[in-house]
C-alpha cells in the first residue's frame, strides 16, 4: 500500500512550511558580552529598544544628538551589532518621544561615538612670548561739546542760531547739511569759544531749502555734538 497519498503528501508539506516559519521567527542565538562601561556620545538621533531588535514593539524613545549614553555590554545577533547601555544626561528635546536620564535600553554603534574613539587633540606649541608694544602717547584731553541753544523750527529766508559750550577759547567748527548737501551759507565759519567757553552761529536758511530736519554738527578739538533744524 503506497502511503505517500495526495492528503499524507500535503499534510507532510504544511508541517515543514510551520517549522520553517518558526525557525525564521526566532531571533538567532546572540553573542553578547559584558564590557567595561563607557561613555558614548550620541551622534545621530534615533531610537533605544527594549531588545536588540528592529521592530515597533521594542521601542522605548529616541535619543538626541549630544546626549551620553554609558555602554555595559554588547551583542551581535545575525552579524549585527547592538550596545546596551543607560542614558545619563540629555540635551534639548529633538522628538515628543526624547528619553528620560537613568533610562536604559539597546541602540546601535551607529547612532553613538564612543569616547574612546574621539581623536586626542593635538598639542599646539606654546606660542612665543613677544615683547609688549610700547603705548602710544595720549592726545591732549579736550573738554566735551553741549549743544546750549537748539536751532529749532526756521522758515525759508529766515535766519537760524545755534549755540554751544566747550574749553574756553577751543577752536570749533560747525556743519549744517541739508538734502541738497552742505551749507555754505554766510556765518558758517570756524570760531573760537570765549573764556567762558560759550560759541555760537547765525545763518540765514535759503529760501529754496528743502523743508524738514536737517543735522547741524558742532565740533570742537577732537570732539562733536549734533543738533537739528528744522526748516518750515
Amino acid at each position: 500500500m503506497n502511503v505517500r497519498t495526495p492528503r499524507l503528501r500535503r499534510i507532510i508539506a504544511a508541517l515543514a512550511l510551520a517549522l520553517a516559519l518558526t525557525f525564521l521567527s526566532s531571533p538567532l542565538p546572540a553573542a553578547s558580552a559584558a564590557v567595561a562601561s563607557s561613555t558614548a556620545v550620541v551622534t545621530h538621533g534615533g531610537n533605544l529598544r527594549s531588545e536588540p531588535r528592529i521592530a515597533p514593539r521594542t521601542v522605548i524613545g529616541q535619543v538626541c544628538p549630544g546626549d551620553h549614553v554609558t555602554v555595559t555590554r554588547t551583542s551581535v545577533i545575525r552579524h549585527v551589532t547592538w550596545y546596551y547601555g543607560t542614558v545619563t544626561s540629555v540635551v534639548a528635546d529633538c522628538a515628543p518621544t526624547h528619553v528620560a536620564v537613568g533610562t536604559v535600553g539597546w541602540l546601535r554603534p551607529t547612532l553613538v561615538q564612543m569616547d574612546s574613539a574621539r581623536p586626542t587633540p593635538t598639542a599646539r606649541p606654546a606660542p612665543t612670548a613677544r615683547p609688549a608694544p610700547t603705548p602710544a602717547p595720549a592726545p591732549p584731553a579736550t573738554a566735551g561739546v553741549v549743544i546750549t541753544q537748539e536751532p529749532g523750527a526756521v522758515s525759508r529766508g529766515a535766519t537760524a542760531s545755534v549755540g554751544a559750550r566747550t574749553a574756553p577759547r577751543q577752536r570749533c567748527s560747525i556743519t549744517v547739511r541739508y538734502k541738497s548737501g552742505r551749507s555754505t551759507a554766510a556765518g558758517l565759519v570756524p570760531k573760537a569759544a570765549d573764556d567762558t567757553g560759550n560759541v555760537a552761529w547765525r545763518w540765514k536758511v535759503g529760501t529754496r531749502t528743502t523743508p524738514g530736519s536737517w543735522p547741524v554738527t558742532i565740533t570742537c578739538g577732537h570732539t562733536s555734538a549734533t543738533t537739528s533744524v528744522r526748516v518750515r
